[in-house]
């Protein structure tokens, strides 16, 4: 047995983050003994990909339902068929679908809106500063401090930004979609 709301919650915050390395790759379940299936939540690196500068402009656009609506097995899919069998079922779910619509609108805007999640990159960033220069010479990346910072604010800050009324939409383009999806 699967926890339904506990796959909401999760799904929901990876499809926020636009985490593109998943779920293929970087997906934990446990259970009790006699309890049902849940998610863990790790490794969210593969969200605000920003391989090039579209990319920066356009990540917080990636439309997450799409990729993990994939029924294509090909090569360039970080996330063949097998890797999407649950969303894709359960999507075919009407009444799933009303509940993670809710659940997930919920999410968007109780946890992700700005004046949450920009406070607590900044406290994040603060909490790394002091260390970043030892990390700088021990990996050689990023190029200094200042590129970190400014990196901070042209990519995850401005994809926090611009990615509520993106995944919203994407979202209102799941539910319009058919359910045998």
């Amino acid at each position: 047995k699967l926890d339904v709301d506990n796959f909401i919650d999760y799904y929901s915050v990876e499809i926020f983050f636009a985490n593109r390395d998943w779920p293929i790759q970087n997906i934990k379940m446990w259970k009790k003994k006699s309890g049902k299936w849940r998610f863990l939540l790790y490794d969210l690196d593969g969200g605000f990909s920003h391989k090039s500068k579209k990319d920066i402009e356009e990540d917080h656009t990636f439309d997450m339902f799409t990729y993990l609506l994939n029924k294509e097995d090909y090569s360039g899919c970080l996330n063949p068929p097998k890797s999407t069998l649950f969303f894709r079922g359960l999507s075919a779910n009407p009444s799933f679908k009303k509940k993670f619509e809710n659940r997930y609108k919920e999410i968007v805007n109780l946890y992700m809106d700005t004046s949450i999640t920009i406070p607590i990159v900044d406290s994040i960033s603060a909490i790394y500063s002091p260390y970043m220069q030892d990390h700088i010479k021990r990996w050689g990346f990023p190029k200094d401090t200042l590129y970190w910072r400014k990196h901070i604010k042209s990519h995850v800050k401005y994809f926090l930004i611009n990615r509520e009324n993106a995944t919203l939409l994407n979202l209102n383009n799941y539910l319009q979609k058919n359910d045998s999806n």
